[in-house]
């Protein structure tokens, strides 16, 4: 998914502020592709922050390309320094969550998608609080997955039931649900999810092989052959 997340408007004076705004814009292009090079953004991103070193957004957008390339604890590290600038910096907490869920370090993963989705849901939001639709079922997705790391499925399930109520084409949030379910032996359920999963996209090969796992617990030989097949078929 491109990186889109913008600018703070903060101005800075005179040529600072018209260089610092260039090497941001040609940081993100950076990010998007055709032309994604994220060693490029990080470095523009590096001169932006040198001219402008209290702008949060220039650390989230480095700790995303870092994040991009590979490196989560570079980038917690970025999505930390934007915290301690902005405290309710929603979108930060986020991505450090999810940078704590690469690591396989579920507990403070959920502690951020906590002060991620208590940001989000106050009355009067602070700057920088809110997320989107998309983000926030994000949040309760990737919390969910935290709580199925730590065996606790019935938080996972609650989680990704949000996560699709928030955002409906949250697909990875139905294959997730659908996999909880699977792992309960809820076949019909699993079933259910992985057909929502398939009508948002059809050849999700991941979302096929995991129904076929789910037919094949409710003994049903036909459909499951072909699910099986379909990933061989949609191989290069």
């Amino acid at each position: 998914e491109p990186l889109k997340e913008t600018g703070n408007g903060r101005e800075t004076t005179g040529e600072s502020s018209f260089h610092a705004t260039a090497y941001y814009q040609r940081g993100l292009a950076y990010t998007l592709p055709p032309l994604a090079n994220y060693s490029r953004a990080i470095e523009d991103f590096e001169r932006a922050l040198a001219l402008t070193p209290e702008d949060e957004t220039l650390y989230l957008q480095r700790g995303l390309a870092y994040a991009r390339q590979g490196e989560p604890v570079r980038a917690i590290e970025d999505y930390t320094a934007a915290i301690h600038l902005k405290p309710a910096y929603a979108l930060a907490f986020l991505r450090r969550g999810v940078a704590y869920n690469r690591r396989q370090e579920p507990i403070r993963a959920i502690e951020d998608f906590e002060q991620a989705i208590g940001l989000a849901q106050l009355a009067e939001a602070p700057p920088g609080s809110t997320l989107s639709s998309s983000e926030l079922s994000e949040a309760y997705m990737e919390r969910g997955y935290a709580y199925g790391r730590l065996k606790d499925r019935g938080m996972a399930i609650a989680d990704f039931t949000q996560a699709i109520e928030t955002y409906w084409a949250n697909i990875v949030a139905y294959k997730y649900r659908g996999q909880a379910y699977l792992e309960q032996a809820d076949y019909v359920s699993a079933i259910t999810d992985f057909n929502k999963a398939l009508n948002l996209d059809g050849q999700d090969v991941e979302a096929l092989t995991q129904r076929g796992q789910a037919l094949a617990g409710q003994g049903e030989s036909g459909q499951r052959l072909a699910d099986f097949g379909r990933p061989i078929e949609l191989a290069p």
